[in-house]
């Protein structure tokens, strides 16, 4: 067995050909077609040979490698082996400048671009290839480490310099993009003083990334130094202490020292200076070299682009930090680690103290993610000083903390309310209009733009948020550890006033008003987030419940059923924690859930909970309030949709006369309870009176919303549907394509709505004997169904009846029979036993049967269907 096969392009060969050689050296065995794959020989069975008999591949990583058409194959089999990644079956090595992507993305390469002298560009190859891993004797004091290599020129320090506080970390883990640009922005930039900053939140790991590339790039500067800036006695001391390492005499006077150091740096090339943790840009005033061609790095949580190009740092990728949890830990559980790099917001510095407990505790990942839950603040107090990093994730951030305070008092304050959103994409807009819900420094800050700017400064200034645009973003735990901070009355406090600002901001119309979408759909996770903080502090319960009943609302207008039920489940039993049974929100959640559950076909727990919210609102209002006439509109709704007519005939119009005496004859509930209402006289056989009924419905709608809202689409529709009854085909077409055009415009192509206008625009398309247009329709309405009910629902079972009737006169006898039985089985199951579809299933079942032959099971099938309509007669469920 061979221990690397090497993979390269004709254009990087020497490249290929000298790291061959290096691995010789060490013993290790090697294939490269530059030396084993000779003329005459049958190249791809060589090829094949080699890659199986190899026990790793390694990739010269450059331009031409990754574009080329015959370098995939070969690497592709080995990942087959090892997709992980856990193997290391996949070696790249980077030799020029290139972005690997893909599936090759994610795996680490070792970087020989710009590296020099040979010593060190072989020394950094063999320690990626094969002395990866923890050292097996003690590294040596980096104090004591000096290079003898250096690419600058001119005058150089009496000796090699390498001085930096901390051994090189054996966790480091990914970074390769920061690394790289680093090296591009520094070693590969002009003969010329180049200041560059490494910025971030505390903990991200800008002083580890720094670390890092003083490691990695030791060959290329006789001298590295670096400075500890968090407290300006230990700048001073740390930046003279380079004055004997460059000749400079001693004196007593430190200042004149490091202006010593300071003009010796500005006259000589070759050097990179390290600035670690600095806290404001003016602390560097008299530090920073006048010209010269060294280089400057800085790390600060501050903004530092007034002296120097700035690189943001941010928490690590999803794959990095799950790899980081599973190297430092030894577990081998990639989803838990996957919730736990989420859970800790991919946050270097916690995933460190997480990766050190969980390693020194035995609990292993998942007990770790199970302690996390109750013992977050604990967790992140542990373990200062892990892996070079000088405090834990709960100290971390205490000076900027504590610089915000003294800066901004609006800007802490912001910072408090922040804690109790969601951590992404927070609406600045909302803070402002709920700005009668803050303390006063927030509330006087957020009208006058001088105060606002600043409060946001101060915190952007320290990386504890994120501003794009018109939203902020706060790290997961910086809100965590800003809610510990605050205490209990505190946290109470706050997460009321996030409650109320969430509350105001989705107090709208999330049916009607579409233009409002894009809003809600970014408050979504706030709401959440912040009826969690309600119920678990007790606080603003009722609000609580409103908020979650109003994104269920706009969720179920999306089409999201499944989430909006259990939204609305949870907002009814906070209303009732809240309120009581019997309060008059609580009556608006039970009806707001009825909702929902009719849509997903529950319609006997639908109709219950109508019931129950009618009952107490007659109870509360009297019998002559337009919220007793939703209630009844809603009711009447709901025995339509289980059959039973008459009921629903008698709600409707009583909702019809509560409206129309309270609200006159042109508004828009009206109009919804004469849709409803020519529903019901459609069923009725009262086919004139229900096409009265969509027109003057369809009239108030227009005028109310335009012509182009929702509202009148499904007016349209209705009455395309009776116009279809009564014989008006061209005109029926013509309402059902207007009424889809708004609906496609608004919900899109997917959305149940869309589906219905699809059904009943085939039906007439059918009639007018365009049975393929009639049938395109109909699948469309079945694909869309099945994608949001699945295929149990009674939405679904229409969509069979319809397209199996149309699949009938084409002549598909077999495949309308299985459309059929499809949708009785369905129906049977989801309606009452003698509703009038099970009747026209019965009936469409018999006319298969019959013109295959089966005129047995035909003639037992229409008997059924009559019995049944003998019945509902009998009721006087049909009028």
């Amino acid at each position: 067995m061979k221990d690397f096969f090497i993979s390269y392009n004709k254009a990087d060969r020497q490249w290929a050909e000298w790291i061959a050689w290096a691995l010789k050296e060490q013993g290790k065995q090697v294939v490269i077609q530059a030396w084993h794959f000779g003329p005459g020989c049958n190249f791809p069975l060589e090829m094949h040979k080699a890659i199986r008999e190899s026990e790793k591949i390694l990739l010269v990583l450059s331009p031409d490698f990754l574009t080329s058409e015959f370098t995939s194959p070969e690497w592709s089999a080995f990942f087959a082996q090892d997709p992980t990644g856990a193997l290391r079956k996949i070696m790249p090595v980077r030799v020029r400048d290139c972005r690997p992507d893909g599936l090759l993305g994610p795996i680490s390469y070792i970087d020989l671009l710009g590296a020099s002298p040979e010593a060190e560009a072989q020394r950094m190859l063999i320690d990626g290839l094969l002395n990866f891993g923890e050292p097996s004797t003690a590294p040596s004091f980096p104090g004591a480490q000096v290079c003898t290599a250096t690419t600058a020129t001119g005058p150089k320090p009496p000796f090699p310099v390498f001085s930096v506080p901390h051994q090189r970390n054996p966790n480091f883990s990914g970074r390769e993009d920061y690394l790289a640009a680093l090296g591009t922005a520094l070693a590969g930039g002009p003969a010329a003083l180049t200041q560059q900053a490494i910025a971030g939140l505390g903990g991200v790991g800008k002083t580890q990334l720094a670390l890092e590339y003083c490691y990695r790039r030791r060959g290329d500067y006789p001298l590295i130094w670096w400075v500890r800036c968090e407290e300006p006695a230990t700048l001073a001391s740390d930046y003279a202490g380079l004055a004997p390492h460059l000749g400079i005499p001693p004196n007593p006077d430190q200042t004149q020292t490091v202006a010593a150091v300071r003009a010796w740096l500005a006259a000589h090339p070759g050097w990179l200076l390290v600035l670690d943790n600095v806290e404001k840009p003016e602390d560097l005033r008299d530090y920073l070299p006048q010209g010269g061609q060294g280089h400057v790095l800085i790390t600060s949580r501050e903004d530092m682009s007034d002296i120097a190009s700035t690189m943001d740092v941010t928490v690590w990728p999803e794959d990095e930090a799950i790899a980081f949890l599973l190297k430092r830990t030894g577990e081998k559980d990639q989803e838990a680690a996957k919730v736990l790099a989420t859970e800790l917001g991919r946050l270097p510095l916690a995933l460190e103290q997480a990766g050190a407990y969980i390693k020194k505790s035995g609990c292993g990942v998942s007990g770790y993610l199970d302690m996390l839950k109750d013992n977050l603040p604990k967790l992140m107090e542990w373990g200062k000083g892990l892996s070079g990093y000088e405090k834990n994730v709960a100290t971390t951030w205490l000076p900027a903390f504590a610089e915000v305070q003294k800066k901004s008092p609006a800007a802490a304050e912001l910072l408090n309310l922040c804690a109790f959103l969601a951590p992404d994409d927070i609406p600045l807009e909302i803070i402002k209009e709920g700005k009668e819900f803050l303390p006063p420094a927030l509330a006087g800050a957020v009208d006058d733009p001088l105060p606002w700017n600043e409060a946001l400064a101060a915190l952007k200034a320290y990386s504890l948020v994120q501003r794009e645009g018109d939203s902020l973003s706060v790290h997961r735990l910086v809100q965590a550890v800003t809610r510990d901070r605050l205490g209990e009355k505190g946290r109470k406090k706050w997460a009321g006033a996030a409650v109320r600002v969430v509350n105001r901001a989705v107090d709208i119309d999330v049916l009607t008003a579409t233009t409002t979408w894009p809003l809600i759909t970014r408050l979504v996770l706030h709401g959440k987030m912040v009826v969690e903080y309600a119920v678990e502090l007790n606080s603003e319960l009722g609000d609580a419940s409103y908020i979650l009943d109003r994104v269920a609302t706009y969720l179920q207008a999306r089409a999201d059923y499944v989430q909006s039920k259990i939204l609305f489940k949870r907002a009814l039993q906070i209303g009732i924690d809240a309120y009581g049974d019997d309060h008059p929100d609580v009556a608006s959640r039970r009806s707001d859930f009825g909702i929902v559950l009719k849509e997903l076909g529950d319609l006997t727990a639908a109709r219950n909970l109508f019931e129950q919210a009618l009952a107490s609102d007659l109870n509360t209002f009297g019998p002559d309030h337009t919220i007793v006439g939703v209630r009844r509109g809603l009711l009447g709704q709901t025995f339509m949709a289980l059959g039973y007519y008459q009921e629903a005939k008698e709600q409707i119009e009583l909702a019809l006369n509560i409206f129309t005496k309270l609200l006159g004859d042109r508004h828009s509930n009206v109009a919804t309870c004469r849709g409803d209402l020519g529903l019901v006289l459609k069923s009725l056989g009262d086919l004139s009176g229900a096409r009265a009924q969509f027109e003057l419905a369809l009239s108030i709608d227009s005028e109310v919303f335009g012509p182009e809202h929702l509202a009148v689409a499904v007016h349209q529709r209705h009455l395309g549907m009776v116009l279809r009854d009564i014989g008006d085909l061209p005109a029926a077409r013509e309402q059902c394509e207007h009424a889809l055009a708004i609906d496609l415009k608004v919900y899109g192509p997917g959305h149940p709505e869309v589906a219905h206008t699809h059904n009943i625009l085939g039906s007439v398309l059918q009639d007018m004997g365009e049975l393929n247009a009639a049938r395109t329709q109909f699948e469309c309405a079945i694909d869309i169904d099945l994608k949001i009910y699945g295929p149990d629902h009674c939405q679904v079972a229409r969509d069979r009846l319809a397209l199996g009737g149309v699949l009938f006169l084409l002549g598909r006898y077999i495949d309308a029979l299985d459309h059929g039985i499809k949708a009785l089985k369905i129906i049977e199951q989801s309606l009452p036993a003698d509703h009038p579809n099970i009747i026209v299933t019965l009936s469409n079942l018999a006319a298969c049967h019959a013109k295959q032959g089966n005129h047995g099971q035909a003639a037992e099938l229409r008997a059924r269907a009559q019995a049944l309509k003998a019945q509902r007669q009998a009721k006087g469920l049909d009028g």
